[in-house]
């Protein structure tokens, strides 16, 4: 709310104050979300900050399996050059996962 009524510095203080709670209290999607919250309001004043909170945030939801974030951010508005950085491991994440069979789940 405070992005959307141009106080885009109070914006960014009180997500960095979110990111540093939620990384205390060991929070990974929280840290995740709000790294990418960051990066849209950074992208607004200053698109190179922007782009590395972005990075960030790509990072954290790739450590928590979340592709589907990791795409959703890529579609924010960005350059296209960038945008295909932020896509640019999604397949290798989605390769990485190796879930059980139903077989191996039935031994449990």
């Amino acid at each position: 709310m405070l992005a959307a009524e141009g106080q885009l510095s109070a914006a960014e203080d009180m997500l960095r104050d979110v990111v540093q709670r939620a990384e205390a209290h060991q929070r990974p999607q929280l840290v995740a979300e709000a790294t990418r919250d960051l990066s849209a309001v950074l992208r607004r004043g200053a698109a190179l900050r922007g782009q590395m909170a972005a990075r960030m945030a790509k990072a954290a939801f790739t450590r928590i399996g979340a592709e589907g974030e990791v795409r959703s951010l890529a579609r924010q508005g960005w350059e296209e050059d960038f945008a295909a950085e932020l896509r640019g491991s999604l397949a290798p994440l989605h390769a990485r996962r190796s879930w059980p069979t139903r077989g191996a789940m039935r031994r449990w």
